[in-house]
């Protein structure tokens, strides 16, 4: 997969097979002097292809205030460019909240 071939290929609910869907998945990560914003998106209708970026932040902010619209701005580009159009539905996952 890293040299753009497929691997993997899972059978997808009929939704994913009716539209064109992309997953984004988002987490943040507080080790080291900064917290680092982890993005990922698939962007093709397989869900085998993938743009990923990370975004660097003052520590211990949950809340991804800046350039978050940038990665999603290049993802949909890459989306685009694969799947002759942009996505009918986005599902995002987020995983929890931090203590604070």
């Amino acid at each position: 997969s890293k040299i753009g071939g497929e691997s993997i290929q899972l059978k997808l609910p009929m939704f994913c097979m009716k539209s064109k869907v992309m997953l984004i998945g988002i987490d943040v990560c507080h080790a080291g002097t900064n917290s680092v914003v982890g993005f990922v998106a698939t962007t093709n209708n397989q869900f085998t292809s993938h743009y990923s970026d990370i975004i660097i932040q003052p520590k211990f902010v949950e809340i991804v205030k800046k350039d978050l619209d940038k990665c999603l701005s290049k993802a949909l580009n890459d989306f685009q460019t694969n799947c002759g159009g942009l996505p009918d539905k986005i599902i995002i996952f987020r995983d929890g909240l931090g203590e604070q």
